[in-house]
């Protein structure tokens, strides 16, 4: 269950979004590397 007030701050958004995307971490979507790096905007 996500606790709202996690979704106010965006880092903790972030995070609450990342691992219910990637409950058992982060993987490339196209490879499925685990090898993978955060790709901030500009």
């Amino acid at each position: 269950m996500v606790n709202i007030q996690d979704l106010f701050d965006d880092a903790k958004c972030f995070d609450t979004i990342r691992d219910m995307r990637w409950p058992d971490g982060v993987t490339c979507p196209k490879c499925s590397s685990d090898s993978v790096i955060k790709n901030d905007p500009l």
